[in-house]
C-alpha cells in the first residue's frame, strides 16, 4: 500500500520508478544548454510557454533521442518556461492518477519557488520538488530572468502500475481537453530543430 504524503521525495519510489525519473533528469542535465537554447531560440515573448516531449504518453517534439521511447511510468515530459516575474495563481490539477515532478534547470538565489499547501521550496536550496498535484499549488518567480524548471508527470504508485497506465491512457482524450482550461494562459512551444536521428 502507497499512502499520499502530498509532497514526495525519490526515495519514497519504488526502485523501477526511480530509475526512470534518474534517466529522464540525467538526458536534461546533460543536454541542458541545448535544451535552453531551443526553448530561447521559439519562445518569443510569451509569459509563460511549455516545451513538450511527451504529453500524457503522446509524443510531440522528438529532437532528444532519449525522449523518443515509451516510458513504463513517466508518461509526460516537458519544460516549463516562466518570463521574468511571472507567477501563477494558487490552483490545482485535474488528475489524480500521477505525481508531478518539478526540476529547476538554472536555480538561482532569488524569489523563486514552488509552493505546495504550506511547503515552499525554493529551487537554490533544491531545484527537485514532486508532490500531488491535486493539492493547491501555486509557482512563483520574482527574478528579472526567466525560470525554466522540468516538468514530468509519473503515474502515481501502486501495486497495480499497469492499471493505472490503462486508466490514464482512457482518461488522456479528455485531460487533454481538460488541460486547454488549465494551461490557457501557457503557450506551446515548437521547435525548429530538425528530428533526431538514432545513431
Amino acid at each position: 500500500c502507497y499512502r499520499n504524503p502530498g509532497v514526495w521525495k525519490p526515495e519514497q519510489f519504488p526502485e523501477d520508478y526511480q530509475r526512470e525519473i534518474n534517466e529522464v533528469l540525467g538526458v536534461f542535465k546533460a543536454r541542458k544548454d541545448e535544451i535552453i537554447a531551443d526553448i530561447d531560440a521559439n519562445f518569443g515573448a510569451g509569459r509563460r510557454g511549455m516545451y513538450v516531449y511527451q504529453w500524457y504518453g503522446k509524443h510531440k517534439i522528438d529532437n532528444v533521442p532519449e525522449f523518443n521511447k515509451d516510458y513504463k511510468y513517466i508518461k509526460t515530459i516537458a519544460v516549463s518556461v516562466f518570463s521574468k516575474r511571472e507567477s501563477t495563481s494558487w490552483h490545482f490539477g485535474p488528475l489524480r492518477l500521477s505525481l508531478r515532478i518539478l526540476y529547476n534547470l538554472i536555480p538561482v538565489q532569488a524569489e523563486i519557488f514552488v509552493q505546495c499547501g504550506s511547503k515552499k521550496n525554493y529551487w537554490y536550496d533544491n531545484p527537485l520538488f514532486i508532490f500531488d498535484d491535486t493539492l493547491f499549488h501555486r509557482s512563483v518567480n520574482e527574478y528579472d530572468g526567466r525560470r525554466y524548471c522540468v516538468f514530468v508527470d509519473i503515474i502515481r504508485p501502486s501495486p497495480f502500475p499497469k492499471l493505472i497506465a490503462g486508466l490514464l491512457a482512457i482518461v488522456s482524450v479528455s485531460v487533454e481537453r481538460i488541460n486547454s482550461v488549465f494551461y490557457k494562459n501557457w503557450k506551446m512551444i515548437g521547435s525548429s530543430k530538425p528530428k533526431a536521428t538514432p545513431n
